[in-house]
This record gives C-alpha cells, sequence and structure tokens, in this order.
C-alpha cells in the first residue's frame, strides 16, 4: 500500500504569513523578554502550589 504524497511545509504555508516581531529596539526585546519571564515564573508558582494542594 502506497504511503500518501508528503507536501513539503514551504508548500502549505505562504512566507508573506510570517509573524512580524513586536519590537523595534534592543531594550525593547530585553523587556518583553523580561516579562514573559516573570510571567512563565508566575505560571510555574501557581502550577507548583495547585499541586501541592491535589498531594
Amino acid at each position: 500500500m502506497p504511503y500518501p504524497l508528503q507536501r513539503p511545509l514551504s508548500s502549505v504555508t505562504s512566507p508573506s504569513l510570517s509573524p512580524s516581531l513586536p519590537f523595534d529596539t534592543k531594550e525593547e526585546f530585553k523587556e518583553i523578554l523580561a516579562e514573559i519571564g516573570r510571567e512563565r515564573d508566575a505560571w510555574k508558582t501557581r502550577c507548583q502550589a495547585a499541586e501541592l494542594e491535589n498531594e
């Protein structure tokens, strides 16, 4: 039984749909990165607290 034809990803997505970067300067990038890191840490703390409650 033959396998279905696999199309390369480039034929599925359009190159014009690539995401634009939401920052203009290196400082803005660092600020956004730090904010994302704080948000990640907050979610990690919440998850750990929920796991402790469920033990």
